[in-house]
Order: C-alpha cells, then sequence, then structure tokens
C-alpha cells in the first residue's frame, strides 16, 4: 500500500465522521447526537471502504506486477458487486476477493449450508484470496474479544471447507480512540491514553502465518495481516508506518511486535504468498 494514498483515504473517512458528529446528521438522518450519527455513518459501510478501494487496488497492482492474470471483487473503482464466498458454516460478501480460475456454480450437498448455491465453485473458492478489511474507532478495550472471535472464526469457516485459500486480514485502529463523552455533546474529541497496541500486536502475530510457513495443523492463521495505528487529532490522519514511528509513541516493546504487520508490505506479502500458491515454479528458494 501507498502511505500518501491510505492518508488520503483515511482524511476522508475521517471528514465523512466529523461531519456526522458536528451536525448530528448523516445522509439526511437526524440522530440525538454525535455519537449516534457517527455509529450509524460507521454502520453505512462508506466510510471505510475508503480503506478497501485502497487495499483493493493495491493488491491488484501488485499481482499485476507479478505477472498474475486475476480477476478482483469489486472491480477496481466500484464498491460492489462484492464476491460471495461460501465456507463450512456460511456465505459471506467479501470485502476484497480475487480469483483466477472460472466460476462453477454448484449446489452443496453437506452440513448446514447443504442444499444451497455456491456461485463460485470450490475449485475457485479454494485458489482463490480474500481479504478482509475492518476497523474499531471507539470502546476499542470493550471490543476486543469480539474482534478476536470474529477474526479467530473467518479463517476456520472458509479454511475447513477450501484448505488452500489464500486469507488476509487488514485492521484499522485509532492512536487515540474517539471520545464518546464529546460525541454525545457534538464534538469531535478523543481520549486522552493511547490504546493498547501490544495487545493487539500479539493477537495479531498468534494469528498469522510466520515467515518461515504456516503449520498445516493452525488452520486459523491467516497468510498476512496487518494493523493501521491511525492519529485521527487532525484532519490530514497520520498513520504509523514504521516501527521507529510505533516506538516514538509506546515503547521499543511494542514497535518490535507490531514490525510484522505494519500495513507497509502487507500488499506485498499477500500477493507474494498467492502468486506462489497459485504459480508453485514461481516460489523462491
Amino acid at each position: 500500500m501507498i502511505r500518501s494514498e491510505l492518508e488520503d483515504a483515511l482524511s476522508e473517512l475521517r471528514r465523512i465522521l466529523a461531519q456526522a458528529i458536528t451536525t448530528a446528521t448523516y445522509n439526511g438522518e437526524v440522530s440525538p447526537n454525535g455519537q449516534a450519527a457517527k455509529n450509524a455513518a460507521i454502520r453505512s459501510s462508506t466510510p471505510i471502504q475508503k480503506v478497501h478501494q485502497v487495499v483493493q487496488r493495491s493488491i491488484y497492482h501488485e499481482l499485476i506486477s507479478l505477472g498474475l492474470s486475476a480477476d478482483i471483487w469489486p472491480p477496481i473503482g466500484r464498491t460492489s458487486p462484492e464476491l460471495k464466498v461460501s465456507g463450512l458454516l456460511k456465505s459471506k460478501d467479501q470485502d476484497v476477493a480475487v480469483t483466477v480460475d472460472p466460476h462453477v456454480k454448484e449446489v452443496l450437498s453437506s452440513g448446514v449450508m447443504a442444499g444451497t448455491i455456491d456461485p463460485v465453485g470450490f475449485h475457485a473458492t479454494n485458489r482463490a484470496l480474500v481479504v478482509g478489511v475492518r476497523s474499531q474507532l471507539s470502546s476499542v478495550e470493550k471490543n476486543f474479544d469480539t474482534l478476536a472471535e470474529r477474526a479467530f472464526a473467518e479463517t476456520l469457516n472458509l479454511r475447513l471447507r477450501c484448505p488452500d485459500i489464500t486469507l488476509g486480514e487488514v485492521y484499522l485502529l485509532p492512536l487515540n480512540e474517539f471520545d464518546d463523552a464529546a460525541l454525545k455533546t457534538n464534538r469531535v474529541g478523543f481520549k486522552r491514553n493511547k490504546i493498547n497496541l501490544l495487545k493487539f500486536a500479539k493477537f495479531f502475530n498468534a494469528i498469522t502465518e510466520s515467515s518461515t510457513g504456516a503449520n498445516p495443523a493452525e488452520i486459523y492463521e491467516y497468510n498476512a495481516t496487518a494493523l493501521i495505528v491511525a492519529d485521527f487529532s487532525s484532519p490530514q490522519v497520520r498513520i504509523l508506518w514504521t516501527p521507529e514511528e510505533v516506538e516514538a509513541e509506546f515503547d521499543k516493546i511494542t514497535a518490535d511486535a507490531v514490525s510484522p504487520i505494519l500495513p507497509s508490505q502487507f500488499t506485498k506479502r499477500i500477493a507474494e504468498h498467492y502468486d506462489n500458491k497459485i504459480n508453485p515454479s514461481s516460489a523462491k528458494d
């Protein structure tokens, strides 16, 4: 991903949220206060779509640079349609999805999905690349367990049906989370204390394939993840892009923990893994 593109996308995300907060209105609907309007904006998915598009374009261009011809959903420059991918327990529209094989519609024959239609088919899904893009901008600590359970479940749902699928996760966090008390009075405000970034880094490292390769028994692992830590305190959002920038805000222990999952190398990591999976002969010794 390109830093300037991502920071511009996050600045637009911040503008949308700030307007909702200060007017207590989103998309023409008046809310009781700025916090409720901010939540309405987030539920619409419009703000996070700005990040989706940066991730989408970055992955697509990285795959092209590797010489891999692929289809991507949503198509470049659009926010829909998303590709519905079927796992063991459920089918879900994916934030970013790439396939290299023809889609062959099939009727699932076993488990809780028996009798439902998979529009993509097992073969194309098993050789797909799927990336989730998610965020938590307030009540970060309160929602940590839910985040962890969902991230863990996403891989299991897909890999228990399609063990060779390539999976990635991009997660957006604030350096200082939005202050609900300020939002309730229609003011854009942030809590004084920074988030517990080390806790998030330890979790994402635990569910991310190591540089030496995945353990086949650990099917819950993503092939690559990224933590985007953004400072929303000014209209032009700043991202913690390097270990040095993380250390300046936190400490060296946190910087070392976050280093393998910084967004600066996410696209390269996931694209190279996917290329090596699809074209084994291209993998470096």
